[in-house]
């Protein structure tokens, strides 16, 4: 015969029985609110990315930034308003120095193209970077300090030349704007730092006919067709009488059609200035006006899309092609090999690295046939002594390349961090490829777009979701390497669904045209190479070839 419970007993029974519906309740309220969030599918994903990549274990392997200048004077002296001063500028900033080094191989270092150019009233020259758009510059390197030093630690707190690969076009305000980066991303430094350039004709953050004979038939058509179609617009002929009498110019009928790009170009450069503004342009949807029709004449010829109008799929393809072509091939080859070598390292290797351990370059790495083939035709700051002159820029540059010794490729390991100073005209092409939309505006001073890549192998157990995203999307169908011609530039890579790219575009994720990728931007590695990489890039010996095809 059984005895009676205890009141003790019974207490405790009442206790677990508490304990379990409220254990159900809780577990009942968590399944209700992630049921309802689901709804959202958008800011579902985005939640997910964020809580991926701010895991300790989530691990930033390669970023790139690709950079217009800062603010400039005039590119013209136009009759809209001829006396503008500008006296806002110098030759030299203090502080970091800046060396020049022919990527090519050659001994000497590429001269300075604009040195020459028509001064200005005030006494700037034209298109020179004013004080102003070196401020702008060493913004962004602030910024770039903030996110990848401070917020992810992902580059060293004192810059280590090996871990940053610096290039710039030789074009004097994009290595000055490359110096006001640098002196935000490690203030303080002095340098010498040793920056990469190439003579114009190897030039390929820009195209030019001039460079580029195949260019010159594709950009005398656009401009026959962007002519007739403005003199064939009654719209367009409306629209320039009100921006002449807004802006108290001569009407049409007195005078030659407006130059939507040079006036433009004038007004922005007041704007960035901070100058008193013409006359008529209290009415910031004239400036909007004016914008949005120099970007409708510039595009078709830096960044053309068949959304233009005016050009084929093939054509606009081409132009790309022939201006940024290399960039594009490099911007994935770094990737490819930011991904190679992260198989190759561990956590200890790696973060050691990343903060500058002594003498870790001298650590030999075993480089495959595969990462040989990439490194090919890339460029990097190498380690090694620099001999500089006190004070030495870009201006009085005397360096040379035999002052640095290549490592061999069994010892290289990619930098952290790529920058490519360069033009409005090297950011337009790249956004178009990447949205495949029109550009309905042009890419103010400063626009960056920055290329972050991620090893997310470290969250395989812990975020499911977000990895069965990525390697569905790897799922699609590959085929071996073609630069150009819209197959895959590598192979399968070894751990497909491991790497993530997301692209940044003045420091918000940018959403690229074409792809599931989620509303955070990201993309696997194989699919970014395929859709937005392989089609468009070449070698510069494909671009050669391009854009000399009798030779």
């Amino acid at each position: 015969m059984r005895s009676k419970p205890s009141l003790v007993a019974k207490a405790m029974r009442r206790t677990d029985w508490s304990i379990m519906f409220f254990a159900i309740l809780i577990i009942s309220i968590v399944i209700f609110t992630n049921s309802s969030s689901s709804t959202n599918d958008s800011k579902f994903s985005q939640r997910i990315v964020v809580k991926t990549l701010e895991k300790p274990k989530a691990r930033l392997i390669s970023v790139q930034v690709v950079h217009r200048h800062g603010a400039r004077t005039t590119l013209s002296q136009t009759p809209y308003w001829p006396n503008l001063e500008f006296g806002n500028c110098t030759d030299l900033y203090p502080g970091l120095s800046i060396q020049l080094r022919d990527e090519t191989g050659l001994p000497e270092a590429p001269p300075i193209l604009d040195l020459g150019s028509k001064k200005l009233p005030g006494g700037c020259r034209m298109g020179q970077l004013t004080f102003a758009g070196h401020d702008m510059a060493v913004e962004l390197g602030t910024w770039l300090r903030e996110r990848y030093v401070n917020q992810l630690g992902f580059l060293p707190p004192t810059l280590e030349p090996a871990a940053m690969s610096l290039r710039t076009t030789c074009i004097q305000r994009t290595g000055q704007t490359l110096h006001g980066v640098l002196s935000g991303l490690y203030p303080g430094f002095q340098g010498p730092v040793v920056v990469n350039a190439s003579l114009e004709k190897y030039e390929f953050e820009y195209g030019k006919n001039t460079t580029c004979p195949a260019l010159g038939p594709i950009l005398d058509k656009t401009h026959a067709l962007m002519r007739a179609r403005d003199m064939e617009s009654t719209h367009m002929k409306q629209l320039v009488d009100k921006i002449k009498a807004a802006l108290q110019l001569p009407s049409s009928d007195e005078d030659e059609p407006l130059n939507w790009i040079w006036l433009y170009d004038e007004l922005a450069a007041i704007k960035a200035e901070g100058m008193p503004l013409p006359p008529g342009l209290e009415d910031d949807s004239i400036f909007r006006i004016i914008e949005q029709q120099a970007t409708k004449h510039e595009a078709p010829l830096s960044s053309p899309s068949v959304g233009d109008g005016l050009l084929d799929e093939e054509n606009c393809k081409r132009v790309i092609q022939m201006s940024i072509g290399p960039l594009v091939w490099r911007l994935g080859a770094n990737m490819q090999m930011a991904a190679m070598q992260a198989e190759t390292l561990d956590d200890d290797v790696l973060s050691s690295f990343r903060f500058g351990r002594k003498g870790l370059r001298q650590e030999a790495l075993t480089s495959t046939s595969s990462s040989s083939a990439l490194l090919k035709g890339t460029h990097t700051v190498v380690s090694g002594t620099v001999s500089a002159t006190e004070g030495s820029n870009m201006v009085n540059n005397t360096s040379k390349s035999s002052h640095h010794s290549v490592p061999d490729k069994g010892s290289w390991r990619p930098p952290l961090m790529h920058v490519y100073s360069g033009h409005d005209s090297t950011v337009s092409p790249l956004l178009v490829l990447l949205t495949r939309k029109t550009q309905d505006s042009w890419p103010p001073f400063t626009a960056n777009l920055v290329f972050e890549l991620w090893d997310l192998e470290a969250n395989q157990e812990e975020e499911g979701e977000i990895r069965q995203q990525l390697l569905r999307q790897a799922a699609e169908k590959r085929g071996d390497a073609t630069v150009g011609s819209g197959k895959p530039m590598i192979t399968k890579p070894k751990h497909d669904g491991r790497y993530a790219v997301r692209v940044l575009y003045n420091r918000k994720p940018l959403i690229l045209g074409g792809s599931n990728a989620g509303s955070g931007g990201f993309l696997t590695l194989t699919n970014f190479i395929e859709k937005f990489v392989t089609p468009y890039a070449l070698t510069d010996k494909g671009k050669s070839s391009l854009c000399n095809p009798t030779e």
